[in-house]
């Protein structure tokens, strides 16, 4: 299929006038518009789960009346409007960006996930379990109670900006839906996992810096990723509580598993892990986690348990927003002449039971 000159000087515009908006770039953009292209003229599906027509005229008709300002139109069309004046997408095309996400994220993957009605819930979890007693003839039954705490899930709001030209809207042979969801599914994915691993704890907190999840420290002289042992790996293993293993899995940065899939068994053995595996539980790559070049004393770069044991609460809603006059990402919007379409989504993540997770740290000399 041919470009049309006006897709393509929508592109060129794009990656002439932005910089960087949020965590999506001119690139990102032009990658994804040339991906849906090629898979079409291909014929490759674009992308798995395709939306009704109703629902792209929709969502086209929503972000040309948001880019126009056209407020009285974009409420007409939703029916609503969210008390900062986001204006909700249509269910079809939230369960098109829940689908890519679920397809990019590891969080959504494995996490226990629930919908949320408010802003805040909290969900009661087992810290404990009864003990059976053993009576003789009789005797009395003593009470056995399992120990409840509760997990409070706190719903936070994740957003990303992405310019936009008329230009694309106006083109009928570019599957908006498509785009837009790709982006929006991608990088929301990338954020949540972000928050499950690495959260400091001014969003969420996240596995790799969670206080109560157990660490395994390499042995004295271990500072570097490169050290790690195949018994480093068992003491992963045994670290975590025995309700966790039967789902437990390794997560790790793709050069950190290379690293892994290197260890043989003695000097010149075989390799210990050929197939997809490390010591019979599985494993997931995260471009989050430390890579093999991020090595240095004292830091944590790989984990190991159940996701289960991490709750992810959404809210359905995803709105949609202009930005005009903001600062993003050092581009000043007004001053620029520019806009942009922001996307919002409300979730929450909590580690639930952190003795459900351990993290490997290299020593510190």
């Amino acid at each position: 299929m041919e470009i049309t000159e006006a897709l393509e000087n929508m592109k060129t515009d794009i990656v002439n006038q932005v910089k960087t908006i949020a965590t999506v770039t001119p690139d990102v953009i032009r990658n994804e518009i040339d991906a849906y292209l090629k898979e079409k003229a291909l014929g490759a599906p674009v992308p798995e789960t395709p939306v009704s027509k109703s629902t792209e005229k929709e969502l086209r008709e929503l972000v040309k009346a948001i880019v126009n300002r056209d407020h009285g139109v974009a409420k007409a069309l939703t029916g609503q409007n969210d008390a900062t004046g986001g204006y909700l997408v249509p269910d079809d095309f939230v369960g098109r960006v829940d689908e890519l996400a679920y397809k990019y994220g590891l969080t959504r993957q494995f996490a226990n996930q629930m919908k949320m009605g408010g802003r805040t819930a909290k969900i009661p979890k087992l810290t404990s379990e009864p003990a059976v007693s053993w009576v003789t003839e009789g005797g009395t039954i003593t009470t056995g109670q399992p120990a409840f705490g509760l997990t409070q899930l706190n719903i936070k709001d994740a957003a990303i900006i992405v310019p936009i030209t008329n230009d694309l809207l106006e083109d009928s042979e570019i599957d908006i839906t498509s785009i837009l969801g790709r982006i929006f599914g991608r990088a929301f994915a990338r954020g949540e996992d972000y928050q499950t691993f690495n959260g400091d704890g001014s969003v969420f907190t996240g596995i790799m810096n969670h206080a109560d999840v157990p660490v395994v420290t390499m042995a004295n002289t271990k500072t570097a990723f490169t050290d790690v042992t195949a018994n480093n790996l068992l003491d992963l293993n045994a670290a975590v509580h025995e309700a966790a293993e039967e789902n437990a899995r390794y997560f790790m940065h793709r050069t950190v598993l290379n690293i892994v899939k290197k260890l043989t068994n003695g000097a010149t053995g075989p390799y210990l892990f050929t197939g997809n595996t490390i010591w019979e539980y599985p494993y997931s790559k995260s471009s989050l986690l430390p890579a093999a070049s991020a090595s240095a004393v004292s830091t944590k770069f790989m984990c190991y348990g159940d996701l289960g044991y991490v709750y992810f609460g959404k809210k359905k809603e995803l709105t949609l927003q202009i930005a005009d006059q903001a600062t993003v990402g050092g581009v000043a919007l007004f001053e620029t002449n520019m806009m942009a379409i922001r996307a919002i989504e409300r979730v929450a993540i909590t580690i639930a039971f952190p003795e459900a997770f351990a993290v490997l740290k290299t020593a510190a000399d």
